[in-house]
């Protein structure tokens, strides 16, 4: 079993680094278009931080399902 909580851990750790990186180059691009004032290019920005919320929490949310699944199966509960 160590072997698979392993891997989650490894590719949870992997997706959240991705999407941590998507958030702040979202974010990077929101400044500089409202610097530059493109409304549209700040909506492209505001709705790439807004889909790497949604990500991160859904990648969240089933870390905690995995690791349930995983604490029934190991108490036989």
């Amino acid at each position: 079993m160590s072997f698979f909580q392993d891997i989650i851990g490894a590719a949870t750790f992997f997706i959240g680094t991705i999407v941590t990186i998507a958030f702040v180059w979202s974010g990077f691009q929101c400044i500089l278009a409202g610097r530059n004032g493109d409304s549209s290019g700040r909506a492209k920005a505001l709705k790439g931080m807004l889909y790497s919320i949604v990500g991160l929490i859904i990648v969240m949310s089933s870390y905690a399902i995995i690791r349930l699944v995983q604490y029934l199966a190991a108490t036989g509960g």
